[in-house]
C-alpha cells in the first residue's frame, strides 16, 4: 500500500514543487493539499493519511497548532515540519507538539523521501545540523532538571514565559520579547497557572521563585 500523504502550505509553488518532487516515488501517494493548518486538520479528521508535509508559518492555523491538534486526535499520523526556519524555537516546538521530522524547504529530494519512510517505520529524522542542537538542548534540560526536581511538565515556551513573568514583563511585553502575539501568550498562562496548580500571574511568580523553578 503506497504511504498517503497530505501537503500543506500556504504557497501554491511550494506545494507545486513538493507534488512534483514525490510524484516519481509509486510508494507514495499524494492524497490531499492544505493552505493552512486548519485545513489540514479538518483533512486529517475526514480522510485516511499516514504522513502530513506542514508548513510552520501559515495563516489562520499555524503548523505547531495543527500539529498538536492532529497528534492529539490521530497519533499515528506522522508529522514532517517543512519550514524555511533554521531557527532552535522553530525546531523545539515542533518537537514538542509531536512532530517526527523537521526539514528546510531547501532539502534535497532523497532526504525528504528518506524522512518520509523514517518516520512511516516509527522512527525519526532530524538532519545532522539540527540533530547538534537537539543534543545540546536535552543536555542543557538534563542539567536544569537536576537542578531544580523537574519543571512539572512545562515546556520549553512555557519556561520562557515563565522567567518573564517573574521578571514583571505584562503580557504585552512577553509578546514582544517572543515574537507571538498577546491570545497566545494568555493561553500559555492558561497552561502553566493548571501545572503549576495556582490561581493567578502571582502565585506563579511566588511558586517559581519559592521552588527555584528558573535556577538554570
Amino acid at each position: 500500500m503506497p504511504v498517503k500523504i497530505l501537503i500543506t502550505d500556504d504557497h501554491p509553488l511550494i506545494r507545486e514543487g513538493l507534488r512534483y518532487t514525490l510524484g516519481g516515488e509509486r510508494s507514495l501517494d499524494i492524497v490531499g493539499e492544505a493552505e493552512n493548518g486548519l485545513e489540514a486538520v479538518n483533512f486529517v479528521r475526514n480522510c485516511d493519511v499516514d504522513v502530513v508535509l506542514l508548513d510552520i508559518s501559515m495563516p489562520v492555523l499555524n503548523g505547531v497548532d495543527a500539529c498538536k491538534i492532529i497528534k492529539q486526535e490521530k497519533p499515528w499520523v506522522k508529522i514532517i515540519a517543512l519550514t524555511v526556519h533554521n531557527e532552535d524555537e522553530c525546531l523545539f516546538d515542533m518537537i514538542e507538539a509531536g512532530a517526527s521530522a523537521y526539514l528546510l524547504k531547501d532539502t534535497s529530494h532523497d532526504i525528504l523521501i528518506q524522512a518520509i519512510w523514517d518516520t512511516v517505520r516509527g522512527g525519526a529524522f532530524i538532519p545532522p545540523n539540527f540533530a547538534t542542537k537537539v543534543l545540546a538542548e536535552l543536555s542543557r534540560l538534563s542539567r536544569s532538571v537536576k537542578t531544580t526536581g523537574g519543571f512539572l511538565g512545562l515546556t520549553r515556551r512555557e519556561i520562557e514565559i515563565l522567567g518573564l513573568l517573574v521578571q514583571g514583563c505584562t503580557n504585552q511585553e512577553i509578546a514582544t520579547r517572543l515574537f507571538i502575539c498577546e491570545q497566545t501568550v494568555k493561553n500559555h498562562l492558561t497552561r502553566i497557572f493548571a501545572k503549576l496548580n495556582v490561581p493567578n500571574r502571582t502565585q506563579a511568580a511566588l511558586y517559581a521563585k519559592k521552588y527555584r523553578l528558573l535556577d538554570i
